[in-house]
Order: C-alpha cells, then sequence, then structure tokens
C-alpha cells in the first residue's frame, strides 16, 4: 500500500517529459484533408481522397525567413508541383499572406496541427476551401 501511495505522489511531483511542440508556422507540414464549405455551411467530402497520389504526399515548408516551399514527396508529379513563394504573417498571425497571391486565414495551429481557410470567388457553389495539416 505505502508503495502505490509512493508511486502517486512521484505522478503528482514529477511532470511528464512529454511536452508539446510549440505552436509555430515554421516547419515541414503534410496535408491530411482537404474540404470545402458551401454558401449553406455544409463541409463536403475529403476531396484529398482524389488527388493524384503524386500530390497527396506533397510537403509544405514554412521557414523562419518567411520563405514557402512547396515540396514533392516521394510520389514525384510530372511536371513537377514544386514551388516557393514568399509570405507574411497578418493580423497577429491569425492570416498567412503570400507575395505570389493567395490569402490563408489560420482556423487553428499547434505543435502537430494546423488548419488553413480560403475564401472562393462568388458563384463557385462553395464559400471556403478547408485544409487541414499536420506537421511531419
Amino acid at each position: 500500500m505505502r508503495n502505490i501511495i509512493y508511486a502517486l505522489l512521484a505522478l503528482l511531483i514529477f511532470p511528464s517529459c512529454d511536452k508539446d511542440e510549440p505552436a509555430t508556422l515554421i516547419g515541414t507540414w503534410m496535408r491530411t484533408e482537404v474540404y470545402a464549405i458551401d454558401n449553406a455551411g455544409n463541409r463536403s467530402h475529403n476531396n484529398l481522397d482524389y488527388a493524384p497520389t503524386c500530390e497527396k504526399d506533397n510537403l509544405y515548408q514554412f521557414t523562419g525567413n518567411n520563405e514557402y516551399y512547396l515540396k514533392e514527396g516521394g510520389n514525384i508529379c510530372q511536371p513537377s508541383a514544386e514551388s516557393s513563394d514568399k509570405y507574411e504573417l497578418l493580423e497577429n498571425g491569425t492570416k498567412i499572406k503570400f507575395q505570389k497571391g493567395g490569402l490563408w486565414m489560420i482556423e487553428s495551429l499547434s505543435g502537430a496541427s494546423l488548419t488553413v481557410k480560403q475564401a472562393l470567388p462568388p458563384g463557385v457553389g462553395f464559400k471556403e476551401i478547408v485544409t487541414i495539416f499536420k506537421r511531419r
């Protein structure tokens, strides 16, 4: 009984060694879901299920120098989808603006995942695209 009490006391005194990674955009990400939200607010199926295999494992990298890279994963598209851009964080880090165009609204960011939304132009039947990434 005394050993159980000591074990419980040790768990309370010594914090866990596992710590969450810091919530930073900097790093390499991989898409896990891409879906559309229609004008009524309904969510579509995961569009990533229908993407070519060579696009499913693409990597999205953000650097501390405000550089953005889209890199091929193990399955390479022909022609290659690799590209680069500059980005800027706006509105206290809630938006990512790309120099070549494009604006992502950060819905959530943790050490392990990133969810962004992109507004779509009127008349396409959907109001936004939501992309969920996991840290690689």
